[in-house]
């Protein structure tokens, strides 16, 4: 009969059984750190490229807050008397559909695209997988592109991680490139569209004065001497009345149209570039040490498990 007896130990027989091992040990520690070492040469190496910035807030977005509630506000670290931005937006922006597809199809070094990259194929909107094959480049990116906030200092920094320098580099250029576009075709033709009303009123007013200077024309032309008829008196007082009536409404929305363009300015987005597009020299995947580590850590506790539980001599009776 075979019993397979289960050793008790304690901290000071662990130790004596790892120094048993000692040459298994080193023979394990040696594999796991050259097999770091290999699987961190195989790993693909991508470098990260940095930019940036910070919006400017619209004339809207500032909250007038004083006395005692600004410096209450201001003890807590609270900017209570500044501007509230579109901080939080730009996130949004470049985790959207938009923002990832149009990046995914932009040319960055000669005719190389991320989609390329991705694929293994240039985009042709043609073939019949293209939605499909551009949805899982677009949820890739979504993965790879990251957005850190600095609320307190109103900047965001966006990085992008690729293959080469040249490429990363041209990848965050052209993140700014479209968030830059958006800001200043999306946003300002939000911003524009109580400025087109009034414009387009300011017109119709304009029109309107031009007709009743002409009838208060023609009524003088016909009737030179009307102040000898009280019909024509009270017909050309009326006429002339229309005419100031008209003026008015025209100076009136002239004056808005004015107002409108500069709120218009002031109501579109700015941003500024406060670190420009640059590449981190050192490459930011893989992190061979951590590799190496992971593996150094593995083959460790492969030595502690197996001198937890040795190998049971077998007793035959």
């Amino acid at each position: 009969m075979a019993t397979n007896s289960i050793p008790s130990f304690d901290l000071t027989t662990l130790g004596r059984e790892v120094w048993r091992q000692r040459r298994q040990g080193l023979l394990v520690l040696g594999l796991a750190v050259l097999s770091g070492a290999g699987v961190s040469l195989l790993l693909p190496v991508k470098y990260q490229a940095v930019c940036t910035l910070s919006p400017a807030p619209s004339a809207t977005d500032r909250l007038r807050l004083g006395g005692a509630l600004a410096s209450l506000g201001g003890q807590l670290g609270l900017d209570v008397g500044g501007a509230r931005t579109q901080l939080r937006f730009y996130p949004r922006l470049i985790d959207s559909y938009w923002f990832l597809s149009n990046l995914a199809r932009a040319p960055l070094t000669g005719d190389t695209t991320i989609f390329q990259l991705f694929e293994g194929l240039p985009p042709d909107t043609t073939r019949p997988d293209y939605n499909r094959r551009m949805d899982a480049v677009v949820d890739r990116l979504r993965k790879v592109v990251g957005v850190e906030l600095d609320e307190r200092g109103n900047v965001f920094t966006i990085s992008v991680p690729l293959s080469s320098r040249s490429m990363a580099l041209a990848a965050i250029e052209k993140s700014v490139a479209l968030i830059t576009n958006f800001d200043t075709h999306v946003l300002r033709l939000q911003a524009s569209e109580s400025r087109r009303f009034v414009e387009e009123r300011t017109d119709s007013a304009r029109a309107d004065l031009l007709q009743a200077e002409d009838s208060l024309t023609r009524f003088l032309a016909h009737n030179r001497t009307y102040d000898q008829s009280p019909a024509l008196t009270i017909q050309y007082q009326r006429l002339q009345r229309l005419v100031a009536l008209k003026q008015d409404v025209y100076l009136t929305l002239s004056r808005n149209l004015e107002e409108a363009r500069i709120q218009e300015v002031k109501e579109a987005p700015l941003l500024t570039v406060v670190d420009p597009p640059r590449v981190r020299w050192r490459r930011s995947e893989p992190n061979r040490r951590n590799v190496v580590a992971l593996f150094l850590a593995g083959g460790i506790i492969l030595i502690l498990t197996r001198a937890m539980f040795p190998p049971s001599p077998t007793v035959v009776l």
